[in-house]
């Protein structure tokens, strides 16, 4: 089953979000301004370019303190807060374009831009609605609109959408494959020509399974066409169809149990809790019913009942390495360390081929603080075998010399994988953490500002903050009002 963040779910969404938001930067020509307010504006989307974000910012804030009452440098700021994850700062920067008088239809893309990365569907409907109202044909809009309507599952309303951007735009393949899987077994035949007209990877997929299972029964179909679709983290057109499947066969295991955990990766947890329970009730011997249970839970926090549903699942089928995994990481959880290691090595013994299970043993050692025994070694050494010239394993050959205290390893290491993989922003932070403990103070920052730069998730933002303190804050220059 797919697992990767950066799955077709998430390119979607990006795709989206750059179209409306490179769109406000084409709209909005530069005219006849300030010479300096133009200058500091190029010098700030440079620096954006090269995602020297917490430069640009500060150009933009500049921009801004010239022609407070000019929308350009808030929509420019909006934009590469928007790109850097900067959900609090983004929304500050709209709504300062929005006093400074920009576009209704500029602020209304970026606000659809920001509400899709906060997977917030309502406020994407709304705004989308509100720009369609206006600009009825613009298919971006229309997409964002789709997407939060099979969000919000109301499947309909959503192939509707596909269908009037397929009239706007008849070559759309995105629509074609969407509409597509849509009708998949209400009408395979326009499925099967929506499908061939996207000519995707995954339209094929879903094409193959209605082409040879023509006489199967429909919920068995549907079962199947959620599955693949959950395998490309596609969760609400996945929910779609095994919703179907629950429709025309109540009793049918596998449907509630792939329903339940497209549902939780949607983020409706109580129907999520009411599938997942449902087919392990009508199945208690499925491996997989009790692991997606365990993985709900999981995501609910209740690491107890998540470790009860890995254990039965490891029962029924004790040669799933997946399984074995799932139980290390709920044993380190809750502080068993010795049982965690056991587990994860376990895993490794059953698949040792599978650089994401040494992975997730090395990175139990380190997040751990558990290399003193220098079990951590062989792990790392078996990655630079599975995974050669990957950075991320020299950013975690670097973390562990970092906690040995073998600072010019690390740096070495560390060094490497920034070659690798420039925009590593965790490589670049323990790198900073590295020249701080060699008391290079300069390269620390850099490092440490290089690392804020790139991170997208805030994920690194407390920790830099922590390790830069005493020194230098890394504060972003705020923008002054707008009016």
């Amino acid at each position: 089953m797919a697992s990767d963040i950066y799955g077709r779910r998430h390119i979607s969404i990006a795709f989206i979000m750059l179209t409306l938001t490179a769109a406000i930067v084409l709209l909005y020509p530069y005219g006849v301004l300030h010479p300096a307010y133009l200058m500091l504006i190029r010098q700030g989307d440079e620096h954006a370019r090269r995602f020297e974000r917490t430069a640009a910012a500060a150009l933009y804030g500049q921009a801004a303190a010239i022609r407070p009452h000019d929308p350009q440098a808030y929509l420019h700021a909006a934009r590469l807060y928007l790109e850097w994850g900067r959900q609090e700062e983004t929304q500050a920067a709209i709504t300062q374009a929005a006093q400074a008088g920009a576009a209704q239809s500029e602020v209304e893309q970026l606000w659809i831009a920001l509400y899709i990365s906060q997977a917030e569907w309502p406020g994407v409907s709304a705004h989308a609605r509100q720009l369609l109202a206006r600009q009825p044909d613009d298919t971006t809009a229309r997409h964002a609109l789709a997407w939060a309507l099979l969000e919000m599952r109301d499947w309909e309303a959503a192939r509707r959408e596909y269908e009037t951007i397929l009239r706007l735009d008849p070559g759309d393949t995105v629509a074609h494959e969407r509409l597509g899987i849509l009708l998949a077994g209400e009408d395979n035949r326009l499925a099967r020509q929506h499908l061939s007209l996207a000519d995707t990877g995954l339209a094929k997929q879903i094409t193959a399974i209605l082409d040879g299972e023509k006489t199967a029964e429909a919920a068995y179909v549907a079962v199947l066409l959620g599955r693949v679709l959950i395998e490309h983290e596609e969760w609400a057109l996945s929910a779609c169809q095994l919703s179907r499947a629950v429709t025309l066969h109540p009793y049918y295991a596998d449907a509630h149990v792939y329903l339940g955990y497209a549902l939780s990766r949607m983020g409706y947890p109580e129907m999520a809790s009411y599938h997942l329970a449902r087919g392990v009730e009508l199945a208690p011997a499925s491996p997989a019913a009790h692991i997606l249970l365990g993985l709900h839970y999981k995501h609910l926090g209740n690491l107890s009942s998540a470790r009860a549903e890995y254990e039965q699942a490891y029962d029924l089928d004790p040669r799933n390495p997946a399984t074995c995994a799932e139980l290390g990481l709920a044993w380190a959880a809750e502080g068993r360390y010795t049982e965690a290691e056991i587990w994860l090595r376990q895993a490794t013994s059953l698949a040792p081929q599978d650089p994401r299970l040494w992975e997730i043993l090395a990175r139990f050692y380190l997040d751990y603080n558990l290399i003193g025994d220098e079990g951590i070694a062989d792990v790392l050494a078996r990655l630079l075998t599975l995974a050669p010239g990957e950075a991320w394993v020299y950013e975690l050959q670097g973390r562990a010399a970092l906690q040995a205290g073998k600072y010019e390893a690390a740096r070495e290491s560390l060094l490497k994988a920034v070659d690798l993989d420039p925009l590593l922003a965790s490589a670049h932070y323990y790198l900073g953490l590295v020249y701080k403990a060699m008391g290079l103070r300069e390269q620390a920052l850099g490092s440490f500002r290089r690392a804020s730069d790139l991170d997208t998730s805030g994920a690194l933002r407390p920790l830099i903050e922590r390790a830069s303190g005493g020194w230098q804050p890394l504060r972003i220059t705020p923008l002054p009002a707008g009016q």
